[in-house]
């Protein structure tokens, strides 16, 4: 936080091109600013937005602010590289995320469920239609560019961003498609060269017995086989619970008292947007509780709540979930510290004695909790040595968490392939095919001023369009080409 770069301004124009890429864990930033720092003059920025889910451009040539959102399907606050591509033209603004089809989304956006590219026009008033009125028609950016944060402003200074720094890497950052030299900046305020939190850490094969690596943010995060946990696959454990939504697993008191540092951990695996995980009786009257609600982690303890916002867990993929108590609080924490939220609480555990213990369910039917469906593996209480085995109550519970082929009864459309995950499965469409139904993108005809679509797989949209006219070009045939004037 806090740091940014500078360069000059952009200056006055009517036309923009930005383009670049950035990685990120927070749900908001400011990549990018030109103008000044008010709300009485031009300005242009670019921030993550929606808790994550998309990037905003935004302008005002002085007046009113015109805001454009693209989102993403899965967020772009998920450690990875994005790419954000902004195109102004004379009032109006495009903004599209990563390799989004971008004139067949504005198109049909609505009716593919797609809304990774959006555009709006500012208008003017009615008495600008009149050249010689004096209307701003032009950006007027004379403040300097910005990237990632703003400098220290004060506290009062109120205008039409809602963030001013940014915690991340940016790269690769082209302003009318020539590439911005970084170090070319006329001050740097604290920021780092580099991005070491997106190194390939699998190349270096941590997973071991046959778990699937994939890199995330300043880390790596294994898939584990069955029967396999740990953050490398290198701890051997009992196979899975798996719990039907009316199943419950039932564990005698612990008889000792809690000392901190203070664990609860367990690894879970569901689709199931609510459910309880574990209920943990503390003392004579308190139950130490830890629940998905609305797919994110909640847990909670004589009415006080911890929830860890940042990302669901309800994909159907294995997530480690751990609960630290210590003298400072709580903190909750995912997959070995890639995301965690920390919080002081009101309660004392220190010397309190552990009573019962109740994984996926209720023993007692009048409790409000919703039943969990999923399997649950390597439950730890109290020390990372501390592992739950053998139970005193067992209802509806069966061993493993393997899943019957959902693609072999699959219902995809023609054009499409069926893709299995566990529990369940999605219909890809082929090249050239898209929404639901996986219609031909050429039936959509996103081809502009009278070009024809056809079907070509070796582009790689599946498709292509056909100027038929020399007045256009460009991918979509959008493009006005400049004519020769007659001799």
């Amino acid at each position: 936080r806090e740091s940014f770069l500078t360069f000059p301004a952009l200056r006055q124009r009517h036309r923009l091109h930005i383009a670049l890429k950035f990685a990120t864990l927070l749900e908001t930033g400011l990549l990018l600013y030109n103008g000044r720092y008010n709300e009485r003059h031009d300005f242009i920025a670019v921030e993550v937005v929606e808790g994550g889910k998309g990037v905003q451009f935004s302008f005002s040539l002085g007046s009113d602010v015109t805001r454009v959102v693209a989102r993403s399907t899965h967020g772009v606050s998920d450690g990875h590289w994005h790419t954000v591509v902004i195109d102004y033209f004379n009032k109006s603004a495009t903004v599209s995320l990563d390799d989004c089809d971008t004139t067949l989304t504005i198109s049909h956006g609505e009716q593919l469920g797609l809304a990774c590219a959006n555009t709006s026009t500012q208008l003017l008033e009615t008495r600008c239609a009149v050249l010689t009125e004096t209307c701003h028609r032009f950006l007027d950016l004379t403040g300097p560019l910005q990237i990632g944060g703003l400098p220290a402003l004060p506290a009062s200074t109120t205008f039409q961003v809602s963030s001013k720094d940014f915690v991340g890497c940016i790269a690769d950052i082209h302003i009318d498609h020539k590439l911005l030299d970084l170090n070319s900046f006329v001050a740097d305020n604290g920021t780092l060269i580099g991005c070491p939190q997106r190194q390939t850490f699998c190349a270096s094969n941590p997973c071991l017995n046959g778990g699937t690596c994939s890199d995330e943010w300043a880390t790596f995060r294994c898939q584990c086989p069955e029967g396999w946990s740990g953050k490398d696959c290198s701890l051997g454990i009992r196979p899975a619970w798996h719990f039907h939504g009316d199943s419950m697993l039932s564990f005698n008191p612990l008889l000792r008292p809690i000392q901190l540092p203070w664990l609860t951990a367990l690894s879970v695996r569901t689709l199931q947007s609510t459910g309880l995980l574990i209920n943990i009786q503390i003392g004579q009257n308190s139950s130490a509780i830890l629940s998905v609600e609305e797919g994110y982690l909640v847990y909670q303890l004589d009415g006080e709540r911890v929830t860890l916002h940042s990302v669901e867990v309800t994909d159907g993929a294995w997530h480690r979930v751990e609960v630290q108590w210590s003298v400072a609080g709580v903190t909750l924490s995912l997959d070995y510290g890639l995301r965690s939220v920390s919080r002081s609480l009101g309660a004392k555990l220190q010397g309190l004695y552990v009573g019962k213990i109740v994984v996926g369910g209720s023993e007692d039917q009048a409790e409000k909790h919703t039943g969990f469906t999923g399997c649950i593996q390597d439950v730890r209480i109290g020390t990372s040595h501390s592992l739950l085995e053998r139970a005193t109550v067992q209802v509806r519970v069966t061993d493993g968490c393997g899943a019957d082929d959902p693609c072999e009864d699959n219902t995809c459309p023609p054009h499409s392939q069926c893709v299995p995950h566990w529990q369940t499965y999605h219909c890809q469409c082929h090249s050239g095919f898209v929404g639901p139904q996986c219609v031909s993108v050429c039936q959509l005809n996103p081809c502009l001023h009278g070009a024809s679509c056809s079907q070509d797989r070796a582009f790689v949209k599946g498709y292509s369009c056909h100027c038929n006219t020399s007045y256009y070009s460009g991918e979509y045939c959008e493009e006005e080409v400049d004519q020769t004037c007659p001799v």
